[in-house]
This record gives structure tokens, C-alpha cells and sequence, in this order.
């Protein structure tokens, strides 16, 4: 992804456009994103990675231009309060379609996909051939002997290679992506993991990862933006059910 995400909101009411706004910085700034926002009512420029579009007016116009932006190879997420647009909007194609009533929870999914699209891929050799992943669908990256495993898909690819000189070969592994060094020879993707004890990590797919004394930095970081992410699940179903992962207090 770019080292700044340019983002156009087009929306009538310029109230609401600041809420949107705000939503946008406070769900970006964990990650890190350098992000600049613009704001359109009628015209719109094509300087913009990423557009969030209102339809509740004009929503011919508003479908006629996410069509023109769509042709220009340009992201769209379609904004309205009304459910009966849904299947309207869905016809042209949207990366996510929002609803005003729940902005914050459907515009961190929408947030989310948009950097798992255009998040480079991992890529490397493996039993001589070309292996290209997305770096979601990395769970777990270990240095063992000689050789380094990464495990992706319920598959584990392994080849010759240090873990120093992967990290340096895919600048995607680090802290802003969601993953984690919390001991010398493992590399963690936070979207993977299932529980944290103290000091100890139980995968997604059952592995079990130790936290190094030299690395409780790093540890506290990562549970605080765990934490963060359960937080955010108990808020938008609003209800106590068990999610299956657990809380650090």
C-alpha cells in the first residue's frame, strides 16, 4: 500500500462528512496509516485512493460516478442509512457497503478489507516453485534448523532461508500489519491468534508460541491491540456471549 492513503468522502451533509471523517482517523491511527482526507458534495477528483460515497441523494449521480471512478481502477465503499438501497448499490460493485446507523463497526470492516486488498504480497520459493500469499493469510512464520517454515492456509511451506533475511525480504511483517517477533526464532500474525496467557500464545491452528523475557515490550503491545480488537466485538454485538478467544485484564 501506498505510503499515504488519500481518501474522498462524498456526502451532502457536512456534518455527517465530519463524523465520517473522524471515524476514519480514530480507526486508522492504530495502524499507523499516514491518511489524508478529502471532502466532496458535487464534482469529484480523481486524486483519491479510496472513496466513501453517500447515496441517499442523488443516487443516480452517485452510482453514475462510483461506475466513472470504478473505470479509473478506484475503491468505492457506498454509504447510506437506507437498507433498501443495498441491493441497488451492490449491482456496481462496491468493496463494502455501509451503514450510517452502524458507521463505526461497518467502516472498520470496510477499513480493513481495503488494506487486505492492497496490502503487498509475501513471495518466495519453495520445492522449486513460486509461492505468492497474502499477508492475512500468513498465521505463523518459525525459523527451525536450517530451514524456515510459514504456515498459511492449514499448509506449512518450508525452505532454506534465515529468519533475519525473510523479515528484510518482506517489509509487510511488522508491528502495523499485525505482526509480532516475541521470541528469536517466531513471527506471529495477530489475526491468528486464538488466546493469550501470560507469556504464552495458542494459534488459530493450536501452536503454541512462548513470549522471550527480552520481548515483553513487544508482548504488551500486541495484547493491548488484542484486547482492543475483543472490546470492539463485544461493543457492535452487544451481548456477553463467549467469542471463543480470551480477555487480558
Amino acid at each position: 500500500m501506498k505510503n499515504e492513503l488519500i481518501i474522498g468522502i462524498v456526502e451532502n451533509d457536512n456534518k455527517y462528512m465530519n463524523l465520517v471523517s473522524s471515524q476514519i482517523s480514530e480507526i486508522l491511527k492504530p495502524t499507523g496509516i499516514r491518511h489524508q482526507i478529502k471532502g466532496y458534495s458535487a464534482s469529484i477528483a480523481l486524486s483519491c485512493d479510496l472513496y466513501i460515497i453517500g447515496i441517499e441523494t442523488s443516487e443516480r449521480e452517485r452510482f453514475q460516478a462510483t461506475d466513472i471512478l470504478h473505470a479509473h481502477h478506484k475503491e468505492v465503499i457506498l454509504m447510506s442509512n437506507d437498507n433498501n438501497l443495498v441491493y441497488d448499490a451492490m449491482a456496481h460493485s462496491p468493496l463494502y457497503f455501509v451503514r450510517k446507523n452502524h458507521l463505526g463497526d461497518d467502516l472498520r470492516k470496510a477499513l480493513n478489507l481495503y488494506q487486505e486488498r492492497h496490502m503487498a504480497p509475501i513471495s518466495f520459493s519453495c520445492n522449486y516453485r513460486s509461492v505468492s500469499l497474502k499477508p492475512t493469510e500468513i498465521s505463523l512464520v518459525e525459523i527451525c534448523g536450517n530451514h524456515l517454515h510459514v504456515h498459511a492456509l492449514g499448509k506449512e511451506y518450508v525452505f532454506r532461508k534465515t529468519l533475519k533475511n525473510f523479515i528484510e525480504e518482506n517489509h509487510q511483517l511488522n508491528e502495523k500489519n499485525g505482526f509480532y517477533q516475541l521470541n528469536r526464532s517466531q513471527i506471529v500474525n495477530l489475526k491468528h491468534v486464538k488466546i493469550l496467557e501470560k507469556r504464552v500464545l495458542v494459534m488459530m491452528d493450536g501452536v503454541y508460541v512462548s513470549v522471550a523475557r527480552s520481548r515483553l515490550s513487544d508482548y504488551q503491545r500486541m495484547k493491548e491491540v488484542f484486547n482492543n480488537k475483543l472490546q470492539n466485538i463485544a461493543t457492535s454485538c452487544n451481548s456477553s456471549q463467549n467469542t471463543g478467544t480470551k480477555h487480558i485484564a
